[in-house]
């Protein structure tokens, strides 16, 4: 997930931002309502999309432990999540960038469930994207 104060650049080099999570439809409204974030959540129970995009599986060093070594406070209002009925705790996710014909411009994928890009990477992967069409 990008941080909400670059949504205004990534929108102003004409591209969109959406958030998949693991779960159904309903708790990803919840999820966008939850978090105050202002743009669309969508809910992908199955995890295709997230094979199809080659998010990697971790293992519990990576979404326990190591996470709550580093940010403790971070990591563990993300524990909550572990506790959903269904969810593939150890399932990473990342920041992806496709172009309108789908395919995969830019990926980022998480090293542990703490990790993702820098804001500037993002938007240095958009700037790649828009100079080269």
């Amino acid at each position: 997930m990008v941080t909400e104060g670059i949504l205004g650049d990534i929108r102003a080099a004409g591209c969109e931002v959406v958030g998949v999570c693991q779960n159904d439809g309903r708790d990803a409204v919840l999820m966008e309502q939850e978090l105050d974030l202002h743009f669309p959540v969508y809910g992908e129970p199955s995890l295709n999309l997230y094979r199809l995009l080659e998010m990697p599986r971790g293992n519990w060093w990576q979404v326990t432990l190591g996470p709550i070594l580093r940010q403790p406070v971070r990591a563990l209002q993300r524990m909550r999540d572990v506790r959903k009925p269904g969810k593939d705790v150890r399932q990473l996710g990342g920041v992806v960038l496709l172009s309108s014909a789908g395919e995969v411009l830019f990926r980022y994928s998480q090293r542990d469930s703490g990790d993702l890009p820098g804001d500037d990477e993002v938007l240095a992967a958009i700037a790649q994207h828009a100079s080269a069409e």
